[in-house]
């Protein structure tokens, strides 16, 4: 789809791999984030996981593994033309390419920790010091495509064919940010509906601030450089809707997914009437208000339903 803006011009026709490299890693970012869920999914929902080895870590560990050898193969064959290996990186994938290696010694920290400690289960899970490891390179692979994007393609009436990967980048790196503060994700932890305690209901509104804060930095930082095609907010709530309800074991994840699909439409609305962009502070500032009170008052209703 788009082509590594780092490579010199040459007279041979770039490798398929390289002219498609950010879909490539759109399909990787996809395969990893699934693998992240999966896992999250099946430390809830099954009984007591005692070992490394299970068929949920091969899913992340797939989608690890491909995503550095996409990163890796893509750089080795730009060197054939680049004049230092620094140079094959194409633009945008340095920190990928960084959190690669992360990822890599994480796993290898991460196996070691669970032979000696054992297998942690939920808030101690989440901030396992070699989790967090895993969580930052996770994190610097699947906003690859994002950054690419960033350095390529100015403001603009942007495209499904242009900010595919970007947008879907940025949705992954979102999920990859909830799934590690899930324990304050109010569809995973609905305290907010827990009315005969005041702390417990405080600390579920809380969480909906929270998570909401989370969102928002993530949907400014893409609508302060780009016109957003029709439908990247529906793409973004049905997405994170049913993912993070995948973590929850009280709630129909299909149903809440529906539900998301149908909270982006209305946003894919308002983002239509209003316009928003740096060129237009006010429009800005108004979907920036409106856009997180509609999200926290669905989230709060919503979560009083399951």
């Amino acid at each position: 789809m788009a082509i590594a803006s780092s490579l010199p011009q040459t007279t041979t026709q770039p490798h398929w791999l390289i002219r498609h490299f950010d879909s490539v890693m759109l399909f990787c970012c996809l395969w990893f984030a699934g693998g992240l869920y999966t896992d999250g999914w099946a430390h809830v929902h099954l009984a007591r996981l005692e070992t490394f080895f299970t068929p949920w870590h091969g899913v992340l560990y797939s989608g690890y593994a491909v995503s550095a050898l996409a990163l890796v193969s893509v750089t080795w064959l730009n060197r054939r033309t680049a004049p230092t290996w620094r140079a094959a990186i194409p633009a945008g994938y340095g920190a990928a390419l960084v959190g690669a290696a992360i990822f890599l010694a994480g796993g290898a920290l991460d196996l070691t920790w669970h032979t000696i400690f054992g297998i942690e289960r939920n808030i101690d899970a989440l901030l396992s010091p070699t989790h967090l490891i895993l969580a930052t390179g996770a994190l610097l692979i699947m906003s690859g495509p994002f950054w690419a994007a960033w350095q390529r393609v100015r403001f603009a009436d942007g495209s499904w064919q242009t900010l595919a990967p970007a947008w879907i980048s940025l949705c992954c790196s979102m999920a990859v940010l909830v799934f590690f503060t899930q324990y304050a994700e109010p569809i995973v932890k609905s305290y907010a509906d827990l009315s005969t305690d005041d702390l417990l209901k405080g600390l579920g509104e809380i969480s909906i601030i929270a998570q909401t804060g989370i969102l928002m930095g993530v949907v400014l930082l893409a609508v302060r450089r780009w016109r957003l095609p029709f439908g990247a907010f529906t793409v973004l709530f049905g997405l994170h809707y049913f993912s993070v309800a995948m973590l929850a074991n009280h709630v129909e994840a299909i149903a809440i997914g529906v539900v998301g699909l149908i909270v982006g439409l209305v946003v894919d609305g308002l983002y239509a009437i209003f316009r928003p962009s740096p060129r237009d502070l006010t429009s800005l500032r108004i979907f920036a208000l409106v856009m997180p009170a509609w999200n926290t008052r669905l989230t709060e209703a919503e979560i009083k339903q399951v």
